[in-house]
């Protein structure tokens, strides 16, 4: 498979070795793998020098250390560095993956085989289960929501969408655009993915709350719509209740604050008509 994979990395000492190995025990390998160390202040980049003089299809990037963590916008640009070290283009997937998954040696196979079997499929991944103690949970989201941590994009779809933008909700933006655009998104529950490390928790669980919140202002969330769902969080994600209404507060915060949303009219419309359908259907039950 002509398939190639991007990884913006910062401070996955623990978990970077597990991610390299589910990689190169893969069925399917992909051509070139370019992980991009944003400027770890760990062994990150050892531990991935240590596989890159033993297998050269994974290329090492560094970046200097900035100081901070740059979430969201620091992530996409990391990856597009990482996509700029590419000269030849030629591929017919590429995959954003984070390096704290582990996931079968047949999960590109099987990924690659969804594709296959669906034209119209741009955007697809696994399903993200937390490592908890010795047990694997499920994340719970709509599935046609692909999480962040494991993206592959056809590059037909990933050229349409004009590629990721470096903002905080870049994960949203570019599965709304997609489908927009005709093409459809989806998470595999078959296909499991493990995260060892909790979402949002490189700078507190609520942190991650509230960078949700600024991402459905850009992406010009209905405040009903918001509203129902950190409600639905309060109830069902963990920590129960405090995560939710703290999204809710942030959302609150932000708009009142003014933030913008993109300036993409056609897009926010889309988004919009799409979550009143979801409403109406919440009425119905």
């Amino acid at each position: 498979m002509n398939h190639i994979i991007i990884s913006p990395v910062r401070n996955e000492q623990a978990y970077i070795e597990g991610t390299i190995l589910s990689v190169i025990a893969q069925t399917s390998r992909p051509l070139l793998w370019v992980i991009v160390n944003d400027g770890s202040q760990d062994k990150t980049a050892q531990t991935i020098q240590k596989h890159t003089s033993r297998h050269p299809w994974i290329r090492l990037v560094n970046r200097p250390d900035r100081g901070y963590r740059k979430t969201g916008p620091g992530v996409i640009e990391a990856f597009n560095i990482g996509l700029d070290t590419i000269k030849q283009r030629e591929f017919s997937f590429i995959t954003k993956l984070d390096g704290d998954v582990t996931f079968e040696k047949d999960y590109f196979e099987l990924l690659f085989q969804r594709f296959d079997e669906n034209p119209k499929l741009g955007i697809a991944g696994g399903w993200l289960h937390d490592s908890i103690g010795n047990s694997f949970r499920p994340h719970k989201h709509p599935k046609d929501h692909v999480r962040g941590a494991v993206k592959t994009y056809r590059k037909e779809c990933f050229d349409d969408i004009g590629g990721l933008i470096p903002t905080l909700g870049w994960d949203g933006i570019d599965e709304m655009n997609a489908q927009m655009k005709g093409w459809e998104t989806r998470s595999f529950e078959d296909i499991e993915v493990t995260l060892h490390k909790p979402m949002g928790s490189a700078r507190g669980i609520f942190k991650g709350r509230l960078r949700g919140a600024y991402g459905a202002c850009k992406l010009g969330y209905h405040p009903l719509f918001m509203t129902g769902r950190c409600l639905r969080k309060m109830a069902i994600d963990r920590p129960f209740f405090l995560g939710g209404l703290a999204m809710l507060m942030g959302f609150t915060y932000y708009k009142i604050k003014g933030v913008k949303p993109l300036d993409n009219p056609e897009l926010i419309k889309f988004i919009r008509d799409k979550q009143k359908k979801r409403m109406r259907f919440w009425n119905r039950t």
